[in-house]
């Protein structure tokens, strides 16, 4: 764990910049003048990069010398940006250069046309696919990941239903995953590829990963901040969570917090004494099946020993036991291997130009500010009930989080300041679908993967629900 933890550290410090002695400030919008969000920016000198915020800034440190940043996303045109020298020398006037760009954009937008059943609204019909994963692309795009004709294929479609662009994949691709940096990723059981939109607008899947390398790399980095990257790493066979601060500029990372499960330690302590009793168990009945062994061949040489019961049967029991002893002990230690393999759910989030850390083993939310400064603690014991659904959905906004309860299949999102802990009365039921999916919230809108309306409907559709 420790050098897959320090592996990461050289593949996050091999992007990083090494000399800070110019800083870009630039505000990235559309032709209306609307700030892009998730815009990748990188510096072709240094090779380091960032992105966009939710208004549409980003700032990073250059070297003092010309360079050139491209900027992409993957609903615009990508844009190439000439940091010239007279751009430089003007720049030092004022302690930074400022900029504005324009891009482009791939598609127009158009408005939605809606299947709606009260407040209740498919998204995606097309009742010859089976949407298995989806992820919103820009403003309006949803990418999926959906069966068609017994195929696996990603679409991209606009705000009507319309395809973008279509892609067919391997059969092995089973989601998504979309990083703190905006990058998308199609997982499978083995590998995950980078997902990337062309500008012709066809797709293009590269920097295929194994499994374990982006498990120990790119997934345990869970918020960026200007000035730093917080990842998170699991000890004690996964029951122990560590949060740490990497400071992208001076290269050093401390630790910001742990939470420390106490219920994992005593799970494997049990799990070492059932193996030291299997193994007592063991070495007792394989003597007395030892013995009972002699006692045949005594018996076999020396009709004048006698035993009450015959030492066939008797060493046939006792293998019968020793059989259902090592199935017993195997099933228990399956089942403790399982348990070992559930870490604490106590997520990092961004909420509000803040870092929370709710610490669901020991009952409180921690807040931290983006420099990553402990501000406050507050107690929190909803997890403790029994309808508690073990997950947390923050808006894409990140500035509303919900806490999600599961009763009969229905779930209730219920809205929590993270600030008191207390919830805030805005409690909204998933109404007309049982055990949804894949639940994301943006804009106005909760979105969530279920089943048709009808009992005999099999295949999944995305459906979306007003917050009020």
């Amino acid at each position: 764990m420790k050098k897959a933890f320090f592996l990461l550290i050289i593949v996050i410090q091999a992007l990083c910049l090494y000399s800070q002695e110019m800083t870009v400030t630039c505000f990235v919008m559309d032709g209306a003048g609307v700030p892009i969000s998730d815009v990748h920016v990188l510096c072709e000198t240094s090779n380091r990069g960032t992105i966009t915020d939710k208004d549409g800034w980003f700032s990073l440190d250059l070297p003092e010398q010309p360079t050139i940043l491209t900027l992409s996303h993957i609903v615009f045109f990508s844009k190439q940006v000439d940091i010239t020298q007279e751009i430089i020398t003007q720049g030092k006037r004022i302690g930074e250069i400022n900029l504005n760009v324009v891009l482009k954009q791939k598609t127009q937008m158009l408005s939605a046309v809606e299947i709606t059943d009260g407040k209740v609204t498919i998204v995606y019909n097309n009742a010859k696919k089976w949407i298995l994963d989806y992820t919103f692309i820009g403003r309006d795009e949803i990418l999926f990941l959906l069966i068609e004709k017994n195929k696996k294929h990603i679409e991209l479609v606009d705000a009507n239903n319309k395809t973008i662009s279509k892609k067919q994949v391997d059969s092995k691709y089973s989601g998504f995953h979309k990083d703190c940096f905006g990058n998308i990723f199609l997982k499978s059981d083995d590998d995950v590829c980078q997902v990337f939109l062309q500008d012709n607008n066809t797709f293009l899947l590269e920097h295929q990963i194994p499994m374990e390398l982006f498990l120990n790399t790119i997934d345990k980095v869970v918020a960026i901040t200007p000035n730093h990257l917080y990842i998170r790493d699991m000890f004690i066979r996964d029951r122990d969570l560590v949060y740490y601060k990497l400071d992208t500029i001076f290269k050093q990372s401390t630790v910001l917090y742990s939470v420390h499960d106490e219920t994992g330690r005593n799970i494997q302590a049990h799990q070492q004494d059932l193996t030291k009793a299997q193994k007592e168990d063991n070495k007792g009945l394989a003597e007395e099946i030892n013995r009972e062994i002699e006692l045949v061949f005594m018996r076999f040489f020396d009709p004048a020993v006698i035993t009450n019961t015959s030492p066939w049967v008797a060493m046939e029991v006792l293998r019968a036991k020793y059989d259902r002893a090592n199935l017993n002990t195997k099933n228990y230690v399956s089942f403790y291997e399982h348990l070992l393999s559930q870490s604490p759910y106590s997520p990092l989030l961004k909420i509000n130009e803040m870092l929370y850390i709710f610490d669901h083993i020991n009952g409180k939310v921690a807040a931290f500010n983006f420099d990553g400064d402990f501000v406050k603690e507050v107690e929190i014991n909803y997890h403790k009930t029994r309808n508690y659904g073990k997950e947390i959905v923050v808006d894409d906004e990140e500035t509303t989080v919900f806490v999600k309860f599961l009763n009969s299949g229905y779930v209730t999102l219920r809205q929590i300041n993270p600030d008191t802990g207390n919830f805030t009365g805005n409690d909204i039921v998933l109404e007309k679908h049982v055990y949804p999916k894949h639940i994301k919230i943006r804009g106005d809108y909760i979105y969530y993967l279920a089943k048709g309306l009808f009992d005999k409907e099999e295949k999944y559709f995305l459906w979306k629900q007003h917050l009020e």
